[in-house]
């Protein structure tokens, strides 16, 4: 009997096969294969519609806000060029976020994933640390006038992260900071002082010394690009809201001890009625008449991320916020800070 060998076709083990009953049968990893693709365009397409609502609701805010800073006509100019530059530096920002890859792209090692690749995951977190402010232009309060100064300040706030690619992610920082700053300066002047039996004139050191205080509540939007793990660079924008603010001025003895004309000795204080505290003066606080209420600062960032455990990474970030607009408008002064900051992330599974 002469028979025919059937004829076999092979192929890979994701490939169709027959079974004994000559029916069809996907195998595991044709499964996996086909489980993979669905998750990886499901990823692309959430990730590519929240970066772009993402960008149109940033610039929907900017756009409304800008024009309505209260600008004096003397500075129109300057806001004009500050606004272009502003733009010129946000524009590279979002096109860079909108070119990048979608956020199914191969990153973090997961083992519970049931694909058995790799994924991206969105993050939260938080930051704490201190700003260093530094004043540029001069403000009056009291008795005296003040050119510049700084002060060391506190920032809090949360943060959520998404990833837009490889090595890009988009963030948005809230939180709240202060701008608190002093400045001081030396005079001597003739002063009137009661003796035993007369009042005469002598010269008096004394010491200025003033203080701008304001608080804000802040929005920061950024982007950050990770050229090796672990260590990121950013940039992006700082949108303050002032909540409060008051500047104090504070007068205090120098020569606590004059010498007459006689040559006989006498102690300077000031009276127990103006001030509890005999060799210092603290006058009551006045409000900045044309302060900024909502205060745009281009931002620069860098840090570093060291993983703890599976899910949580912690690190050290530093950030410097240029000059883009007066906080305070007449007289004109204006803030640039340097910020350090412990920041920590987990992820979103």
């Amino acid at each position: 009997m002469v028979g025919s060998s059937p004829h076999v076709r092979r192929g890979r083990a994701s490939d169709a096969r027959l079974d004994r009953d000559g029916r069809g049968r996907i195998t595991q990893s044709g499964t996996n294969r086909v489980r993979r693709q669905g998750r990886k365009g499901y990823e692309e397409l959430r990730g590519q519609r929240l970066l772009r609502v993402t960008a149109g609701l940033t610039l929907s805010v900017l756009h409304t806000i800008i024009p309505y800073i209260p600008f004096s006509v003397a500075h129109e100019t300057i806001a004009t060029y500050m606004h272009v530059r502003f733009t010129t530096l946000l524009l590279p920002i979002l096109i860079l976020a909108l070119g990048a890859p979608p956020a199914s792209a191969q990153l973090e090692n997961d083992p519970s994933s049931p694909l058995g690749g790799k994924t991206v995951y969105p993050r939260i977190g938080g930051e704490g640390g201190f700003d260093l402010t530094n004043v540029d232009g001069h403000y009056a309060v009291g008795c005296g006038t003040f050119d510049g100064g700084s002060g060391l300040n506190v920032l809090l706030g949360g943060t959520y992260e998404y990833p837009v690619g490889d090595h890009v992610r988009v963030e948005g920082l809230l939180g709240f900071r202060t701008r608190n700053m002093s400045g001081s300066y030396r005079t001597t002047e003739p002063s009137i002082v009661q003796t035993a039996d007369a009042f005469v004139e002598v010269d008096v050191d004394y010491d200025n010394i003033g203080s701008l205080n304001i608080s804000y509540l802040f929005l920061q939007p950024a982007v950050t690009w990770y050229p090796y793990r672990g260590f990121y660079v950013g940039a992006g924008v700082n949108l303050g809201l002032a909540l409060g603010s008051s500047m104090g001025y504070q007068r205090d003895i120098v020569s606590r001890v004059v010498t007459l004309e006689d040559g006989s000795p006498i102690e300077i204080f000031y009276p127990a009625g103006d001030s509890p505290n005999p060799g210092s003066r603290r006058f009551p606080d006045e409000e900045p008449e044309e302060l900024t209420r909502v205060l745009i600062e281009p931002v620069i960032m860098t840090g570093l991320e060291l993983r703890v455990g599976r899910d949580f990474f912690m690190g050290p970030r530093f950030s410097y916020a240029f000059v883009n607009a007066p906080a305070i408008k007449n007289p004109e002064l204006t803030f640039s800070s340097f910020t350090a900051t412990l920041a920590f992330r987990t992820h979103l599974r």
